[in-house]
């Protein structure tokens, strides 16, 4: 198997992933009780300061954990399970859901086992293409072996991968490709996140071109930087998206709860600093308002 040995199954790719000039400042929490946040690029600069002139102390990877002790004009203080400091934009890091390495590793865990499968990633396209080994009796015939590659990908589309996506399936303990099929976008692969001036993102959702984001701020931060900072995120995103929600609640345990699940509002709707929606009407939003 010379060309399987060339592609990058997922648990290497995760050991690889894991092992005062500014007058705006936002003070998350101190470091003892950091927030915890993950890196969402495949590779970022961990810098020594909030510019991208100053000096690289390393590179972090995709799925990599850090915590993040302040946030300065978009820019977060972080350090990581190393305990380097450094500087990292806060379009770089976010919630795990958002991790591709954290999302193709649930997938591998959690969902793939039911299918009795294997699945590997390769180096040079990585997660766009895949190679599925299925159970001996799917190789009977192409279309038994691709009726099933096509169910695995569809879920591996929508938990880890939307864009177009080409499955390989290889014959058992062999170099030989059995068949091959191609599935279509569902989504935009590349979804843009938002630096966030003010606060941290806590969750960012995406379905049928409809955006929903979530953000932690400072219980101090006044109304007009909380409509700055919608404005700024929604502009962020044009065609094809159709509708942009966005809600910045209080940091703290009750609004970060509600960011992260809102079947679940707060008895005190002030906690929800700001909601705010953009759509083919324009934009509507209101004050101290769980949606």
């Amino acid at each position: 198997m010379i060309r399987l040995l060339k592609i990058c199954f997922l648990l290497i790719v995760l050991a690889a992933c894991t092992k005062e000039s500014l007058k705006k400042e936002t003070t998350l929490t101190d470091r003892e009780s950091a927030s915890t946040a993950f890196v969402i690029k495949e590779t970022v600069n961990l810098r020594s300061n909030n510019t991208t002139h100053s000096a690289i102390i390393k590179k972090l990877n995709d799925g990599q954990q850090v915590r993040i002790i302040r946030n300065v004009n978009g820019w977060y203080e972080i350090y990581d399970d190393e305990n380097n400091t450094g500087w990292l934009r806060s379009d770089m890091v976010g919630p795990k859901e958002l991790s591709r390495t954290k999302l193709a590793a649930a997938f591998v865990d959690s969902i793939l086992p039911a299918y009795n499968s294997t699945v590997y990633f390769d180096n040079t396209d990585l997660y766009k293409t895949i190679y599925l080994i299925l159970p001996e009796s799917y190789y009977q015939s192409e279309n038994k072996a691709e009726s099933l590659a096509g169910k695995i990908g569809a879920v591996y589309q929508e938990k880890v991968y939307p864009g177009d996506l080409e499955i390989r399936i290889m014959k058992k303990n062999t170099d030989d490709l059995f068949s091959r099929i191609y599935l279509k976008a569902i989504g935009n692969a590349d979804l843009p996140v938002p630096i966030i001036q003010k606060g941290r993102l806590i969750s960012l959702y995406q379905k049928n071109w409809q955006i929903k984001i979530g953000i932690a701020v400072p219980a101090d931060i006044s109304k007009s930087e909380l409509l700055q900072q919608a404005r700024s995120i929604s502009a962020k995103y044009e065609l094809p998206y159709n509708k942009v929600e966005i809600i910045q609640a209080i940091d703290n345990s009750i609004g970060q709860s509600y960011l992260l699940n809102h079947s679940r509002k707060p008895a005190d709707v002030s906690v929800c600093k700001l909601y705010y929606l953009e759509d083919k009407d324009g934009e509507y939003y209101k004050y101290n308002h769980c949606e």
